[in-house]
């Protein structure tokens, strides 16, 4: 799967809510360079390099807790919520597909996380169909 070409970008219809969002994916997937970051949305070059960099350490933490399964007990409902807030305006479906290719998560995790019980076969139907 490739995550960003010429013809395709997945996060061309994301509409991210936080600037560090917007930084992460205009740097990570489209290949924005700091310049051109800071002039999108309207700030240093310096913070556009800091603010990637917090934006990617976020994303590494978030890798590394699901690598490990473990989540710090008093932050799970912090994530589930903020997990909720942010992506609330993608349909499920693809919410799903980008939670089992872009961080591995099994279709039994994700029903876990949603709150869904035994409905694994439903969220890999969903994703399936997403992929299509």
């Amino acid at each position: 799967m490739s995550l960003a070409t010429e013809n395709e970008n997945h996060f061309r219809s994301f509409e991210p809510c936080l600037k560090q969002t917007g930084i992460f994916i205009d740097r990570f997937f489209n290949r924005f360079s700091y310049s051109d970051l800071a002039v999108k949305y309207d700030m240093s070059k310096e913070t556009a390099i800091k603010t990637f960099y917090n934006g990617q350490n976020r994303i590494l933490d978030a890798i590394k807790a699901m690598d490990t399964a473990e989540v710090p007990s008093k932050k799970v409902g912090f994530y589930k919520k903020t997990v909720k807030k942010r992506s609330g305006s993608l349909p499920k479906g693809q919410k799903w597909f980008l939670f089992n290719k872009l961080f591995r998560l099994r279709p039994y995790e994700i029903a876990e996380m949603e709150g869904i019980d035994n409905q694994k076969s439903s969220v890999r139907q969903l994703i399936f169909r997403t992929s299509d």
